[in-house]
């Protein structure tokens, strides 16, 4: 680094379940020289951007950050190998380490193979809205826009605190029938149709009270009618 620098920020990371031995190792190799690096240049705080994956299995609800970690994925995985980093570098080097967990984003310029876009594509391409897999309609979902996600961020950067780990969410479960209800009416749809899901169902969302303490996060969106409009606009899908 030839400038010198207050925090660094870590957003990069790889989705792909294929390859595990893959994924840990642009996951986490990627983390480890990025503290290395804050180490040789005397970054004082380094932002983690984790995951709501790392818990895995929902034993009580709402999850705060104390909730048992028992991730499914290797992703998932890979987000508490990079916490566990975080945490060694900071005992022995004295940076201050803020752990961001995530829950499922959503926003404008989102692959169009997650969750909310496919429900818009689907439904405007074929006059219907289908629920179906782990959309099954009913599930509690803790959705956070991603302004908000890059809100909380800023506050990390602001905040007094050295170090933490905090959830990063909406607050607010929603289901995808719900969400599905407010596309019927943005884009004139005639029904919805809902498929059961074989295995039981998993609910998410989060406790998000310690952040908004310590960090002075507040979500400001909210998913309804004119959030989902502007992001039926960005992907230019015409009814």
């Amino acid at each position: 680094m030839k400038q010198k620098y207050d925090v660094v920020i870590h957003l990069g990371t790889t989705i792909k379940e294929k390859n595990r031995i893959q994924m840990l190792k642009e996951n986490c190799n990627t983390t480890e020289n990025l503290l290395k690096c804050c180490v040789e240049n005397n970054v004082k705080k380094f932002i983690l951007t984790s995951s709501g994956m790392v818990y895995g299995n929902t034993e009580y609800l709402p999850i705060d950050e104390i909730h048992p970690k028992k991730t499914k994925t290797n992703y998932g995985y890979s987000k508490i190998i990079n916490e566990e980093k975080c945490k060694t570098y900071s005992k022995k080097y004295g940076i201050e380490i803020v752990i961001l967990r995530v829950s499922s984003v959503y926003g404008p310029g989102q692959n169009e193979k997650f969750v909310i876009p496919t429900l818009i594509k689907n439904a405007v391409k074929n006059k219907v809205i289908t629920l179906h897999r782990y959309q099954n309609g009913f599930q509690l979902m803790d959705y956070v826009h991603v302004d908000d996600v890059c809100n909380a961020v800023i506050a990390s950067c602001r905040s007094k605190v050295k170090c933490g780990i905090y959830n990063i969410a909406s607050g607010k479960p929603i289901t995808v029938l719900d969400i599905g209800q407010i596309l019927k009416k943005i884009l004139k749809i005639r029904r919805i149709i809902v498929k059961e899901m074989k295995s039981n169902t998993e609910h998410y969302f989060y406790d998000i009270s310690l952040a908004k303490k310590k960090l002075k996060f507040q979500p400001k969106k909210k998913i309804d009618r004119k959030t989902m409009a502007k992001i039926i606009q960005y992907y230019n899908y015409k009814p």
